[in-house]
């Protein structure tokens, strides 16, 4: 998978048996394909990340497609899981919640703004997480998504995701570290 020789490495570390921090890249500053700057998220990145959510799925949610609450709670998954935001300009312009605390590490959100798509910034998010699970000691990342959102599997599998299963409208899927 490519990544952004920044972010591999600010956040290339030789493994070990400790645990690290929940926020293993909260230190990290990095540069996606677009410029974009990567950096943990705190609380008051709630709203604005709320708002990217809110746009990356709008295009899906007029679709008619039946999808979870995404963009609620926000503030509190940030507080209680790890998260990057990608900031363009000043402006949050996408994010990525990951859980490390469980056994297995979970891809928990991830949305680009649609006006920011197609800048590498969705990959450089997902990357972080991807070296924050490796970090932490991880050999697998795992995430849900719809069905019907096969753009979003698409790209998925394009940086190596393989689909592990499906039930009712979730498609699950994992990437080997």
């Amino acid at each position: 998978m490519p990544r952004s020789k920044t972010l591999t490495s600010k956040l290339s570390r030789p493994r070990s048996s400790k645990r690290l921090p929940r926020r293993p890249a909260a230190r990290c500053v990095a540069k996606s394909a677009a410029g974009a700057s990567l950096r943990a998220a705190v609380p008051a990145d709630a709203a604005a990340l709320t708002e990217v959510i809110r746009a990356a799925y709008a295009p899906y949610r007029a679709q008619g497609l039946a999808l979870p609450p995404v963009d609620v709670g926000i503030a509190d998954e940030i507080s209680a899981y790890s998260a990057n935001v990608a900031e363009l300009n000043g402006r949050v312009v996408g994010g990525v919640i990951y859980s490390l605390q469980a056994a297995k590490a979970h891809l928990m959100n991830l949305a680009v703004d649609p006006d920011a798509s197609s800048r590498g910034i969705g990959r450089a998010l997902i990357s972080a997480a991807v070296d924050a699970a490796r970090i932490a000691g991880h050999s697998e990342i795992h995430l849900g998504t719809h069905k019907d959102m096969t753009e979003t599997q698409a790209f998925y599998r394009s940086l190596g995701w393989r689909l592990s299963g499906q039930e009712g409208n979730k498609v699950t899927m994992f990437l080997p570290l």
